[in-house]
């Protein structure tokens, strides 16, 4: 009996424990001004970071039904409001929307279990409308292959090109990264079909270009369902997945920019190494920066935002 009392016990603190980083929150830290000028429309509510010097996990169990729904969530396209430009059956509902040549185009895609209202996410979208003069967002079931996500993506885009060589940016967040790198790259995981140069710019935020470390397998390992699916397993370091997209990646002309996070002194973000965000060991980077910051708030901030600015600044 006592046994089975401890058992219950030692399951409620994990269930509770992953489930209260699972809401996205990270650490308390206190927001940069550098640049900050687009503001939350609702502020997430900021957690104290725990006492011991374990890495926060932004991971969700698959008994928060609305996390799930998340993961599983159609594919679509959409602009800076939220509005469906290109529905899940591939249906473009809006026929004014599209990337125009000689204007300022950019492609905002969020990261695993997250979707584009998601706070940092929009603010993210937000700070990209302030800058760009078209946005468009893409909404994707990050449970699911990347490689599919990936190559629906870029069958939808195209249509929204006003001429066949119009070019944009895409400012990408966590998972979304390696999204956009499918999308972007010609490769064996899309039969070499791939939006290529015409990409001005990628900006990648924590994205794990290298695979996740060993501490996140371990805690994905406490959660049999999480492990199942395809896109985490994909983004482990030495999958198959990850193995295929680093070899030899044709980047072209398009300049790559990474951006990782430091929690609390330890070389990760909590969950990204820094190495892997800025793919060091496989990716030609034209500049990258490192912020004191955890892996789920890092679009929030100005200093994040203002690198970004930067970067992709008005020629």
């Amino acid at each position: 009996m006592r046994n089975t009392y401890l058992s219950l016990i030692a399951a409620g603190l994990i269930i509770a424990v992953v489930s209260f980083f699972a809401l996205g929150y990270g650490v308390a830290e206190a927001p940069a001004t550098e640049g900050a000028a687009i503001k939350p429309r609702s502020a997430p509510a900021l957690v104290q970071p725990p006492t011991s010097s374990t890495p926060a996990l932004n991971a969700t169990p698959l008994n928060n039904s609305s996390r799930a729904s998340v993961l599983r969530q159609p594919r679509e396209i959409q602009d800076a409001a939220g509005q469906t430009v290109v529905a899940s059956d591939g249906n473009v509902v809006d026929q004014k929307t599209r990337f125009r040549p000689g204007q300022r185009n950019v492609l905002v895609i969020h990261g695993w279990n997250a979707a584009p209202g998601d706070d940092c996410n929009k603010i993210l979208t937000d700070f990209a409308a302030s800058i760009y003069q078209n946005v468009l967002v893409y909404q994707y079931p990050s449970a699911g292959d990347m490689a599919e996500n990936a190559r629906w993506l870029y069958e939808r885009l195209l249509p929204l090109l006003a001429t066949p060589d119009t070019q944009f940016d895409i400012i990408a967040y966590s998972a979304g990264g390696l999204v956009a790198r499918v999308a972007k790259e010609p490769s064996a995981l899309n039969d070499g079909k791939a939006i290529g140069a015409q990409v001005r710019n990628l900006v990648t935020i924590a994205t794990p270009h290298e695979g996740l470390d060993q501490w996140v397998n371990r805690v994905v390992e406490m959660s049999p369902a999480d492990a199942s699916f395809l896109g985490v397993d994909q983004m482990m370091k030495g999958s198959p997945f990850l193995l295929k997209l680093n070899a030899n990646p044709n980047q072209g002309d398009t300049r790559y920019f990474t951006i990782a996070g430091r929690y609390e002194g330890l070389p990760s973000d909590g969950i990204v190494l820094i190495s892997s965000a800025h793919a060091e060991g496989a990716l030609k980077i034209t500049d990258r920066a490192t912020f004191n910051r955890s892996h789920a708030q890092m679009g929030c901030y100005g200093d994040v935002l203002s690198a970004i600015g930067r970067w992709l600044k008005a020629p």
